[in-house]
Protein backbone atom coordinates (compact mmCIF):
# COMPACT_ATOMS: atom_id res chain seq x y z
CA UNK A 1 0.00 0.00 0.00
CA UNK A 2 1.13 3.56 -0.56
CA UNK A 3 0.73 5.02 2.92
CA UNK A 4 1.78 2.67 5.67
CA UNK A 5 0.33 2.57 9.15
CA UNK A 6 2.78 3.16 11.99
CA UNK A 7 3.71 -0.18 13.55
CA UNK A 8 6.54 1.19 15.70
CA UNK A 9 4.39 1.12 18.84
CA UNK A 10 4.06 -2.67 18.70
CA UNK A 11 6.28 -4.51 21.17
CA UNK A 12 9.17 -6.26 19.43
CA UNK A 13 10.97 -8.89 21.52
CA UNK A 14 14.70 -9.48 21.63
CA UNK A 15 16.18 -12.97 21.18
CA UNK A 16 16.58 -13.21 24.96
CA UNK A 17 12.90 -12.30 25.45
CA UNK A 18 11.83 -15.10 23.12
CA UNK A 19 14.06 -17.68 24.82
CA UNK A 20 12.86 -16.71 28.31
CA UNK A 21 9.18 -16.83 27.35
CA UNK A 22 9.66 -20.18 25.64
CA UNK A 23 11.34 -21.69 28.71
CA UNK A 24 8.55 -20.38 30.94
CA UNK A 25 5.88 -21.90 28.70
CA UNK A 26 7.72 -25.22 28.49
CA UNK A 27 7.85 -25.48 32.28
CA UNK A 28 4.30 -24.24 32.87
CA UNK A 29 2.43 -26.13 30.14
CA UNK A 30 4.56 -29.18 29.24
CA UNK A 31 3.50 -28.59 25.62
CA UNK A 32 5.50 -30.34 22.89
CA UNK A 33 8.09 -28.20 21.04
CA UNK A 34 6.12 -28.41 17.77
CA UNK A 35 3.07 -26.81 19.37
CA UNK A 36 5.17 -24.10 20.98
CA UNK A 37 6.70 -23.33 17.58
CA UNK A 38 3.20 -22.95 16.15
CA UNK A 39 2.13 -20.66 19.00
CA UNK A 40 5.12 -18.37 18.55
CA UNK A 41 4.56 -18.19 14.80
CA UNK A 42 0.86 -17.42 15.18
CA UNK A 43 1.66 -14.67 17.70
CA UNK A 44 4.53 -13.43 15.48
CA UNK A 45 6.66 -13.41 18.61
CA UNK A 46 10.00 -13.25 16.82
CA UNK A 47 13.26 -11.36 17.26
CA UNK A 48 14.22 -9.08 14.42
CA UNK A 49 16.83 -6.76 12.96
CA UNK A 50 16.27 -3.20 11.76
CA UNK A 51 18.35 -1.47 9.08
CA UNK A 52 17.83 2.14 8.09
CA UNK A 53 19.04 4.47 5.35
CA UNK A 54 17.94 8.08 5.81
CA UNK A 55 18.99 11.15 3.86
CA UNK A 56 16.50 14.03 4.06
CA UNK A 57 16.01 15.79 0.75
CA UNK A 58 17.19 19.40 0.98
CA UNK A 59 18.29 20.21 -2.57
CA UNK A 60 18.98 18.31 -5.82
CA UNK A 61 22.75 18.49 -5.35
CA UNK A 62 22.74 16.92 -1.89
CA UNK A 63 20.40 13.97 -2.25
CA UNK A 64 20.46 10.25 -2.95
CA UNK A 65 19.44 9.92 -6.57
CA UNK A 66 19.59 6.93 -8.89
CA UNK A 67 19.88 8.37 -12.39
CA UNK A 68 18.73 6.46 -15.47
CA UNK A 69 20.93 6.32 -18.55
CA UNK A 70 24.09 6.93 -16.52
CA UNK A 71 26.73 5.04 -14.58
CA UNK A 72 24.58 5.69 -11.48
CA UNK A 73 21.47 3.84 -12.69
CA UNK A 74 22.04 0.98 -10.21
CA UNK A 75 22.88 1.89 -6.62
CA UNK A 76 23.20 -0.13 -3.44
CA UNK A 77 21.02 1.66 -0.90
CA UNK A 78 21.30 -0.61 2.13
CA UNK A 79 22.85 -3.88 3.29
CA UNK A 80 21.12 -5.56 6.24
CA UNK A 81 22.94 -7.40 9.04
CA UNK A 82 23.36 -11.14 8.39
CA UNK A 83 20.25 -13.18 9.19
CA UNK A 84 20.24 -13.98 12.92
CA UNK A 85 22.11 -10.80 13.91
CA UNK A 86 19.98 -8.04 15.43
CA UNK A 87 22.33 -5.17 14.51
CA UNK A 88 25.71 -4.22 13.00
CA UNK A 89 27.70 -4.70 16.22
CA UNK A 90 29.57 -7.78 14.96
CA UNK A 91 30.09 -6.56 11.41
CA UNK A 92 30.67 -2.81 11.82
CA UNK A 93 28.63 0.14 10.55
CA UNK A 94 30.58 0.30 7.26
CA UNK A 95 29.00 -3.06 6.38
CA UNK A 96 25.70 -1.24 5.79
CA UNK A 97 26.65 0.54 2.57
CA UNK A 98 30.17 -0.54 1.59
CA UNK A 99 30.86 -1.70 -1.95
CA UNK A 100 31.95 -5.35 -2.05
CA UNK A 101 35.71 -5.72 -2.52
CA UNK A 102 36.25 -7.22 -6.01
CA UNK A 103 37.10 -10.89 -5.53
CA UNK A 104 37.83 -13.48 -8.20
CA UNK A 105 36.32 -16.98 -8.03
CA UNK A 106 39.33 -18.26 -6.07
CA UNK A 107 38.91 -15.48 -3.50
CA UNK A 108 41.90 -13.44 -4.65
CA UNK A 109 41.52 -9.69 -5.05
CA UNK A 110 40.89 -8.20 -8.49
CA UNK A 111 42.83 -5.10 -9.48
CA UNK A 112 39.95 -2.98 -10.75
CA UNK A 113 37.11 -1.85 -8.42
CA UNK A 114 33.71 -3.48 -8.83
CA UNK A 115 31.78 -2.05 -11.76
CA UNK A 116 28.18 -2.25 -13.00
CA UNK A 117 26.88 -3.74 -16.23
CA UNK A 118 23.31 -3.23 -17.46
CA UNK A 119 22.05 -5.14 -20.49
CA UNK A 120 19.22 -7.24 -21.90
CA UNK A 121 20.92 -10.60 -21.41
CA UNK A 122 20.35 -12.81 -18.38
CA UNK A 123 23.31 -14.42 -16.64
CA UNK A 124 23.35 -18.13 -17.48
CA UNK A 125 25.45 -19.18 -14.47
CA UNK A 126 24.69 -17.02 -11.42
CA UNK A 127 27.60 -16.29 -9.12
CA UNK A 128 27.78 -18.36 -5.94
CA UNK A 129 30.23 -18.89 -3.08
CA UNK A 130 32.92 -21.51 -3.63
CA UNK A 131 31.99 -22.95 -0.24
CA UNK A 132 28.89 -21.44 1.35
CA UNK A 133 29.44 -20.74 5.04
CA UNK A 134 27.59 -23.12 7.36
CA UNK A 135 26.03 -22.60 10.79
CA UNK A 136 29.29 -23.00 12.68
CA UNK A 137 30.70 -20.01 10.77
CA UNK A 138 28.19 -17.72 12.55
CA UNK A 139 27.22 -19.47 15.79
CA UNK A 140 30.35 -18.38 17.63
CA UNK A 141 29.37 -14.74 17.11
CA UNK A 142 25.77 -15.19 18.31
CA UNK A 143 24.26 -15.67 21.76
CA UNK A 144 20.94 -17.16 20.58
CA UNK A 145 21.33 -18.53 17.03
CA UNK A 146 18.14 -19.73 15.31
CA UNK A 147 17.72 -23.51 15.46
CA UNK A 148 15.97 -23.77 12.10
CA UNK A 149 17.77 -24.11 8.76
CA UNK A 150 15.37 -21.57 7.22
CA UNK A 151 14.35 -19.33 10.15
CA UNK A 152 13.09 -16.14 8.46
CA UNK A 153 9.38 -15.44 8.83
CA UNK A 154 8.85 -11.94 7.50
CA UNK A 155 10.62 -9.01 5.84
CA UNK A 156 9.11 -5.52 6.02
CA UNK A 157 10.37 -2.87 3.60
CA UNK A 158 9.50 0.78 4.34
CA UNK A 159 10.35 3.21 1.55
CA UNK A 160 10.04 6.95 1.05
CA UNK A 161 10.84 8.03 -2.51
CA UNK A 162 9.62 9.53 -5.77
CA UNK A 163 10.63 9.81 -9.40
CA UNK A 164 11.58 12.94 -11.38
CA UNK A 165 7.96 14.16 -11.51
CA UNK A 166 7.53 14.37 -15.28
CA UNK A 167 7.65 12.20 -18.40
CA UNK A 168 5.96 8.96 -19.36
CA UNK A 169 2.70 8.55 -21.26
CA UNK A 170 -0.08 10.89 -20.16
CA UNK A 171 -2.35 8.01 -19.17
CA UNK A 172 0.34 6.46 -16.95
CA UNK A 173 1.03 9.52 -14.82
CA UNK A 174 0.12 9.03 -11.19
CA UNK A 175 -0.08 5.25 -11.64
CA UNK A 176 2.53 2.50 -11.32
CA UNK A 177 2.30 1.62 -15.00
CA UNK A 178 5.49 1.88 -17.06
CA UNK A 179 7.50 3.29 -14.17
CA UNK A 180 11.22 3.10 -14.82
CA UNK A 181 12.31 3.78 -11.24
CA UNK A 182 12.10 1.07 -8.62
CA UNK A 183 13.69 -0.87 -5.74
CA UNK A 184 14.97 -4.43 -5.93
CA UNK A 185 16.02 -6.89 -3.24
CA UNK A 186 19.44 -8.48 -3.44
CA UNK A 187 21.10 -11.43 -1.72
CA UNK A 188 24.66 -12.02 -0.58
CA UNK A 189 26.22 -15.06 1.08
CA UNK A 190 29.43 -15.61 3.00
CA UNK A 191 32.11 -17.77 1.40
CA UNK A 192 33.83 -19.89 4.03
CA UNK A 193 37.07 -20.00 2.03
CA UNK A 194 37.50 -16.24 1.91
CA UNK A 195 39.62 -14.59 4.57
CA UNK A 196 39.63 -10.90 5.47
CA UNK A 197 42.49 -9.22 3.61
CA UNK A 198 41.69 -5.70 4.86
CA UNK A 199 40.05 -4.79 1.53
CA UNK A 200 36.83 -4.19 3.46
CA UNK A 201 38.41 -1.18 5.17
CA UNK A 202 38.73 0.86 2.00
CA UNK A 203 35.98 1.27 -0.59
CA UNK A 204 35.61 3.50 -3.67
CA UNK A 205 32.73 5.27 -1.92
CA UNK A 206 34.81 6.14 1.15
CA UNK A 207 38.51 5.53 0.41
CA UNK A 208 39.83 7.13 3.60
CA UNK A 209 37.41 5.57 6.08
CA UNK A 210 38.34 2.58 8.16
CA UNK A 211 35.92 0.15 9.76
CA UNK A 212 35.41 0.30 13.49
CA UNK A 213 37.50 -2.67 14.56
CA UNK A 214 36.08 -2.42 18.05
CA UNK A 215 32.61 -3.21 16.75
CA UNK A 216 33.61 -6.49 15.14
CA UNK A 217 35.23 -9.57 16.59
CA UNK A 218 38.90 -9.58 15.45
CA UNK A 219 38.75 -13.35 14.92
CA UNK A 220 35.73 -13.30 12.62
CA UNK A 221 35.43 -12.84 8.87
CA UNK A 222 32.02 -11.22 9.15
CA UNK A 223 32.96 -8.38 6.82
CA UNK A 224 32.41 -7.64 3.15
CA UNK A 225 35.66 -9.48 2.28
CA UNK A 226 33.82 -12.76 2.79
CA UNK A 227 30.66 -11.92 0.85
CA UNK A 228 29.61 -13.14 -2.58
CA UNK A 229 26.70 -11.41 -4.32
CA UNK A 230 24.04 -13.82 -5.59
CA UNK A 231 21.54 -11.16 -6.69
CA UNK A 232 22.70 -9.18 -8.54
CA UNK A 233 25.23 -11.72 -9.83
CA UNK A 234 28.88 -10.92 -10.41
CA UNK A 235 30.30 -11.36 -13.92
CA UNK A 236 33.80 -11.10 -15.32
CA UNK A 237 34.19 -8.59 -18.15
CA UNK A 238 36.40 -9.19 -21.22
CA UNK A 239 39.14 -7.04 -19.69
CA UNK A 240 39.19 -9.21 -16.56
CA UNK A 241 37.41 -6.69 -14.33
CA UNK A 242 34.43 -7.75 -12.22
CA UNK A 243 30.99 -6.14 -12.34
CA UNK A 244 27.52 -6.50 -10.91
CA UNK A 245 25.19 -7.69 -13.67
CA UNK A 246 21.87 -5.78 -13.80
CA UNK A 247 19.05 -6.44 -16.23
CA UNK A 248 17.42 -3.55 -18.06
CA UNK A 249 14.01 -4.60 -16.76
CA UNK A 250 13.03 -5.17 -13.14
CA UNK A 251 13.29 -8.74 -11.86
CA UNK A 252 9.67 -9.61 -11.03
CA UNK A 253 10.85 -12.04 -8.35
CA UNK A 254 12.88 -9.37 -6.55
CA UNK A 255 11.13 -6.08 -7.36
CA UNK A 256 10.08 -4.60 -4.02
CA UNK A 257 8.28 -1.51 -5.24
CA UNK A 258 8.34 1.03 -8.06
CA UNK A 259 7.56 4.72 -7.81
CA UNK A 260 4.44 6.22 -9.31
CA UNK A 261 5.08 7.53 -12.79
CA UNK A 262 5.73 11.28 -13.07
CA UNK A 263 4.64 12.02 -9.49
CA UNK A 264 6.42 14.91 -7.77
CA UNK A 265 5.02 14.15 -4.31
CA UNK A 266 7.03 11.96 -1.94
CA UNK A 267 5.30 8.64 -1.33
CA UNK A 268 5.69 6.14 1.48
CA UNK A 269 5.28 2.44 0.81
CA UNK A 270 5.30 -0.47 3.22
CA UNK A 271 5.80 -3.85 1.58
CA UNK A 272 5.65 -7.11 3.54
CA UNK A 273 7.11 -10.38 2.29
CA UNK A 274 6.03 -13.36 4.40
CA UNK A 275 7.09 -16.99 4.56
CA UNK A 276 3.38 -17.85 4.30
CA UNK A 277 2.86 -15.97 1.02
CA UNK A 278 1.53 -18.23 -1.72
CA UNK A 279 0.61 -16.12 -4.75
CA UNK A 280 1.36 -17.68 -8.12
CA UNK A 281 3.07 -15.26 -10.55
CA UNK A 282 0.48 -15.92 -13.27
CA UNK A 283 -2.58 -15.48 -11.02
CA UNK A 284 -5.10 -12.66 -10.63
CA UNK A 285 -3.61 -11.91 -7.20
CA UNK A 286 -0.26 -11.34 -8.91
CA UNK A 287 -2.00 -8.91 -11.27
CA UNK A 288 -3.05 -6.93 -8.20
CA UNK A 289 0.52 -6.89 -6.89
CA UNK A 290 1.62 -5.43 -10.21
CA UNK A 291 -1.13 -2.81 -10.07
CA UNK A 292 0.28 -1.44 -6.79
CA UNK A 293 3.86 -1.37 -8.08
CA UNK A 294 5.23 -4.69 -6.81
CA UNK A 295 6.90 -7.52 -8.69
CA UNK A 296 4.33 -10.14 -9.60
CA UNK A 297 6.72 -12.92 -8.54
CA UNK A 298 7.33 -11.52 -5.05
CA UNK A 299 4.15 -13.01 -3.60
CA UNK A 300 5.34 -16.62 -3.72
CA UNK A 301 7.15 -16.43 -0.37
CA UNK A 302 10.16 -18.27 -1.82
CA UNK A 303 12.67 -15.52 -1.17
CA UNK A 304 11.79 -15.45 2.54
CA UNK A 305 11.50 -19.22 2.96
CA UNK A 306 14.88 -19.86 1.32
CA UNK A 307 16.91 -17.52 3.54
CA UNK A 308 19.43 -19.17 5.87
CA UNK A 309 21.39 -18.15 8.93
CA UNK A 310 24.04 -15.62 7.86
CA UNK A 311 22.45 -14.68 4.54
CA UNK A 312 22.54 -10.95 3.79
CA UNK A 313 19.60 -9.07 2.26
CA UNK A 314 20.34 -5.90 0.28
CA UNK A 315 18.19 -3.17 -1.26
CA UNK A 316 19.08 -1.62 -4.61
CA UNK A 317 17.73 1.55 -6.18
CA UNK A 318 17.17 1.37 -9.94
CA UNK A 319 16.37 3.78 -12.77
CA UNK A 320 16.44 3.31 -16.52
CA UNK A 321 16.75 5.60 -19.54
CA UNK A 322 17.65 9.27 -19.73
CA UNK A 323 15.47 11.64 -17.75
CA UNK A 324 14.29 9.03 -15.24
CA UNK A 325 15.47 9.47 -11.65
CA UNK A 326 14.76 7.62 -8.42
CA UNK A 327 14.99 10.06 -5.50
CA UNK A 328 15.38 8.17 -2.23
CA UNK A 329 14.87 9.80 1.15
CA UNK A 330 14.63 6.74 3.40
CA UNK A 331 14.64 2.95 3.35
CA UNK A 332 14.04 0.76 6.39
CA UNK A 333 14.16 -3.03 6.44
CA UNK A 334 12.92 -5.20 9.30
CA UNK A 335 13.74 -8.92 9.18
CA UNK A 336 11.94 -11.28 11.58
CA UNK A 337 13.04 -14.84 12.30
CA UNK A 338 12.05 -17.75 14.53
CA UNK A 339 14.37 -19.13 17.21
Amino acid sequence: MEQASDSSARYKPTPVDVIVVRIMLEKATKLPPELLDLMFDQAEYWPHSESTFHRPYTNPRDCFCVTGGSSAENKLVLRCPPIGFVDYHKVGEDFKTATLPPKLADGSAAIEPMGHLTNMEHVQSPSAPTREAGREYFEGSMSQPPALIHPVRKIVFKLRSRDQGWGGAHGDRGTYRHSWTWFEAGLEKFDEDRQCDEACKVSPQNPTAESDNGSRSPTSNLCTCGLQSIHPPIVELPNGALAYHHHVHADDNLKIQCNKTAAREWAEHEVVWSWEDDILPDSLDADRLEEVGRGRGTGTGRFVRNLKLGDVVTVWGKARFGGWANYVESVKVEIYWAI
